[in-house]
């Protein structure tokens, strides 16, 4: 969806011109990624920085004239096409100034990308010390199976942090680690603590059968010979998740007890219709 990234630099120290700190977007965390940036400079005003290919020629539109010591930046992305702003710390306005180039970033795509604070001294002879405050990512849901609350969550890692729907890579908690496996999902969304209640099957020792468990799901379905079969899963944690994945592991090498076919189906609050 269409992001918007604000935060305020309150203040910069460093002992070259052109160290700079501000918002930066990026395509990888690789040194030669497109990325789309606005700075706040040490003594070359603010800066609107670009890279539009992987390994290509960084662009940049600055002003000399205004050369604040602490600013609001801004960056909007609506699409692809990127956008650059600031506003006079002082001000107790909600204008926002155009600032630099707008243009179509195609190698920052929305199915992934990096946005952050970034900051650099521009020497190995010294530090810069940036004052940032009043980080706030906002993203516009496109998606119906999205609720509020989960962009939110996805948008703020404050917010998310609660219900471990979003985490700074390295502080995942534990039962989220995820197994070297195939695939572009990377966690579990089920704990260990997560109930499992078998659908159209005679309930057996099943409640427990998730990751880092030896508990087994077992389905008989002499009682339900027509009916299909299913499992109502429910993490502990009780809150809302995005599942793009179903891993099964089959017990006991039993090539015949493999599903042929499945599908995931869920809602996004109590009560609401189920939905595949």
């Amino acid at each position: 969806g269409d992001v918007t990234f604000t935060a305020l630099v309150e203040n910069f120290s460093a002992s070259r011109d052109w160290a700079k700190t501000g918002i930066m977007f990026r395509d990888s965390l690789s040194s030669a990624s497109s990325h789309y940036s606005m700075y706040l400079t040490r003594n070359k005003g603010v800066a609107n920085q670009y890279r539009t290919c992987t390994a290509c020629s960084t662009y940049h539109a600055q002003s000399w004239f205004y050369s604040p010591s602490s600013v609001w930046l801004k960056v909007t992305k609506v699409g692809n096409v990127m956008t650059a702003y600031y506003r006079p710390a002082s001000s107790t306005s909600s204008t926002w100034y155009q600032f630099g180039v707008s243009l179509s970033m195609v190698n920052i795509r929305s199915t992934g990308y990096y946005v952050g604070i970034a900051v650099t001294s521009r020497t190995n002879d010294g530090l810069a010390t940036a004052e940032v405050s009043n980080i706030q990512l906002n993203r516009v849901c496109t998606s119906e199976s999205i609720t509020t609350l989960q962009c939110e969550q996805a948008s703020n890692c404050e917010v998310g942090g609660l219900s471990s729907t979003c985490y700074y890579e390295g502080t995942m908690p534990s039962w989220e680690n995820g197994y070297s496996y195939d695939g572009s999902f990377v966690a579990s969304v089920l704990d260990v603590g997560s109930n499992l209640v078998p659908v159209n099957c005679e309930e057996g020792n099943s409640a427990a059968a998730v990751d880092r468990t030896t508990e087994k799901f077992h389905c008989d379905r002499s009682s339900y010979p027509s009916e299909v079969p299913g499992i109502i899963a429910t993490p502990s944690h009780k809150q809302l998740s995005i599942v793009n994945g179903l891993r099964l592991y089959n017990p006991n090498q039993y090539a015949a007890g493999d599903p042929t076919e499945f599908t995931i189906q869920g809602r996004i609050q109590p009560g609401s219709l189920v939905k595949d």
